[in-house]
């Protein structure tokens, strides 16, 4: 659509001024790639009881929900990335310059100029899909994480690797995500608690 150009254009043409904002944004984006930032959350809380149970959520969810963005959903639609089409080749050297690999192993390059494809955002679903649970799982302590999970996918927008609708898909697809498995989650966990006290007090009365 040329409208979501119009945009791209107008962020690389105003929002690109300082080489030391776009480094900054480029090294917050780092830390969603693959997701690394939710799985290091995630197994810090594997560590702490009253959080263990979210940790696990967090891990099968992102495994499970944003895995299928990533490795199905985004193969079958083939949106190619906005930098690689006609319309959008103005961007390319700024993404080329951006997106140096961080670094290369066995002659591959590690995050480099991204080749995947471009929707869903892997960014926006992840950030939305974690960050939802683990604020959902201590509203009071957590919403950090859910602000963290839009900063990463408003992070892909800003650096015109993913078309503003590849973010705002990610955005309702995620958080919508992220609300259904902490449903689930809670779902699951009465069942047990359930089923656990039967268990003991049936042992009681034998």
């Amino acid at each position: 659509m040329l409208w979501e150009f119009d945009v791209l254009y107008w962020i690389s043409e105003h929002l690109h001024g300082s080489d030391f904002i776009n480094k900054v944004v480029h090294f917050i984006t780092i830390f969603g790639e693959g997701g690394i930032v939710w799985f290091a959350t995630a197994i810090v809380f594997l560590f702490i009881k009253k959080y263990r149970r979210l940790g696990i959520t967090v891990i099968l969810a992102m495994i499970l929900i944003a895995g299928f963005n990533n490795y199905i959903f985004k193969p079958l639609v083939a949106r190619d990335r906005p930098f690689l089409e006609a319309e959008g080749a103005g961007l390319l050297p700024f993404v080329e310059n951006i997106f140096k690999p961080v670094f290369v192993i066995g002659g591959k390059e590690i995050w480099g100029v991204p080749d995947s494809y471009s929707f869903m955002s892997g960014h926006s679903v992840s950030g939305l899909l974690a960050g939802t649970i683990i604020f959902l799982g201590d509203r009071k302590r957590f919403w950090p994480f859910l602000v963290l999970g839009f900063v990463m996918g408003l992070t892909r927008l800003f650096l015109v690797v993913h078309y503003p609708t590849d973010i705002l898909a990610g955005f309702a697809f995620g958080g919508l995500m992220g609300w259904l498995v902490h449903l689930l989650s809670n779902f699951i966990a009465k069942k047990w608690a359930s089923r656990s006290k039967k268990t003991h007090r049936a042992s009681h009365n034998i």
